[in-house]
């Protein structure tokens, strides 16, 4: 437990360090705060686009399923109505 807690520490002192240096400290080229925002914000776009994709991927492969699932139910209930 004691390692978890001291890998959280360390995780979140890294990180607010990488954002304070990235405020207080841009760097040399003008615009660079600019540059990581869209930077960022270009990412932030892929990741939506992907995520968008992979979710209609799996909607189309339930809707499939569901169809033939429905399929075959309707075919063993035609079966045992027909006994």
């Amino acid at each position: 437990m004691r390692t978890k807690n001291a890998l959280i520490g360390m995780t979140a002192t890294l990180t607010v360090g990488v954002l304070l240096g990235i405020m207080l400290f841009p760097l040399r080229k003008k615009g660079s705060r600019k540059g990581i925002a869209q930077k960022g914000r270009d990412l932030a776009d892929a990741l939506d686009e992907r995520i968008d994709q992979r979710f209609n991927d799996f909607e189309k492969r339930m809707n499939e399923v569901v169809k033939k699932l429905t399929t075959e139910v309707g075919g063993v209930a035609s079966e045992s109505l027909a006994r």
